[in-house]
């Protein structure tokens, strides 16, 4: 249904809220009958149309601009005149009564920094050059500072070919620009904090692997000595005796056991021997618990590149641990393959590969995949990126690339 809407001619309809339409409507005016009397009839569909139209239209257009923070200018080159939108001038902070929008004063507006960039862009455009959107600062009479970006760059020409105006847009993007470092700098602070976790982690768990080793191991060790000696000594009666070898039997089990969580907690040869060794050694115990075969290529990695790599074998370590065990859970591979190298420029990767069933990537997060998101994270708190190539039966291939740092001096 149309309806006439409250404050406009008869002329103009609302269709709905927000949309305007405009709508035959009867008007009359007088006229001459023949006989010199003056009688009215309709003499026109659409009075005052063209001019409410163009109203309409303006304000239409104001206030859609005023909604998105852009505004537009037009410059006609033939009389050097500028003409800007009400938006632009709210954008630019002046008022429309008394600025004069021209070139030269849109120069001034523009921070110094970026007023180059400007009129390049402006000079491109006249010569019929593409212009990429671009960010330009500008600084309002009140002192305060703006992000806006340039777009459009319409040119009009005539029948030669000569510019005769300059259309452009300016998009006011402060807010934008000010989210987006509040959401970088709470980026910035979730990794500094994932980072001093994990430090925190790394230390604890090898306090706890020492003591393990330090304490439990060699109460342990002591038990199973003092049992082999019990059995070593004077015959005892049978019962006493398998007594003793259950002693010896669970005690041995317990030191493996231990041993497994001393490694897990923090592999002894990645303090001692580098990263090399602590991801052969990881890929061998991998190996022999889910008993798929996982082989680790490395060679490269030698001396001085090893030495690079130090600083970041903690986190390349626990990214391959995790991938593995992610593997175990989920993969049914046969085959899993670990390779670790240096690669231009100046960064270390780290792939470990499988042929299992694959996963189709993009699938809603389930609870178990939160490994991931802590790949991720460790990847990134160590300034790299971390990646995830996977389709459904064709295996899965984590990549984990991170800078490496020049390794400290040795005092």
């Amino acid at each position: 249904m149309l309806a006439t809407h409250r404050g406009l001619p008869s002329a103009v309809q609302v269709e709905s809220p927000g949309f305007i339409m405009l709508a035959p409507a009867p008007t009359t005016m007088s006229s001459a009958a023949p006989d010199g009397s003056a009688s009215e009839g309709p003499v026109s569909r659409f009075a005052l149309s063209a001019e409410e139209d163009l109203r309409l239209r303006e304000a239409h257009l104001a206030r859609a601009q005023a909604l998105a923070h852009l505004g537009s200018w037009r410059w006609d080159m033939a009389n050097n005149a500028v003409s800007w939108s009400t938006e632009l001038y709210r954008i630019f902070g002046v008022d429309p009564t008394t600025f004069v929008p021209s070139n030269e004063a849109v120069h001034q507006l523009i921070h110094p920094a970026d007023r180059e960039q400007h009129l390049v862009s402006v000079q491109r455009a006249l010569q019929g050059c593409p212009v990429a959107p671009f960010e330009s600062r500008i600084i309002r009479p009140s002192g305060e500072e703006r992000v806006v970006l340039a777009s459009g760059f319409d040119v009009d020409r005539d029948a030669a070919g000569n510019v005769r105006t300059l259309f452009g847009a300016i998009l006011d993007i402060t807010e934008r620009k000010r989210m987006q470092r509040d959401l970088e700098q709470a980026h910035g602070d979730l990794q500094r904090l994932v980072a001093a976790q994990d430090r925190v982690q790394e230390q604890e768990r090898q306090r706890i692997a020492r003591e393990l080793h330090d304490d439990l191991q060699q109460s342990l060790a002591g038990i199973m000595l003092e049992a082999a000696a019990a059995r070593a000594g004077p015959p005892v009666d049978d019962a006493s005796d398998q007594a003793l070898a259950r002693i010896q039997r669970i005690t041995a089990q317990i030191v493996r056991s231990t041993r497994q969580i001393i490694r897990d907690l923090r592999p002894q040869a990645l303090d001692e021997l580098g990263l090399k060794a602590a991801l052969d050694d990881l890929a061998r115990q991998f190996s022999q618990r889910s008993g798929v075969a996982c082989m680790l290529h490395a060679s490269a990695l030698e001396g001085a590149t090893e030495a690079l790599v130090a600083p970041l074998a903690t986190s390349l370590y626990r990214i391959a641990q995790e991938a593995l065990n992610n593997v175990a859970r989920h993969a049914h591979a046969r085959r899993v393959r670990i390779e670790l190298a240096v690669v231009s420029p100046g960064s270390v990767r780290l792939q470990v590969s499988d042929d299992g069933v694959g996963m189709p990537i993009g699938s809603p997060q389930r609870d178990d995949t939160f490994g991931l998101l802590g790949m991720r994270e460790r990847a990134r708190a160590a300034g790299g990126c971390l990646s995830i190539s996977s389709q459904p039966g064709a295996g899965t291939t984590v990549t984990a690339e991170i800078p490496t740092r020049p390794a400290a001096p040795v005092a």
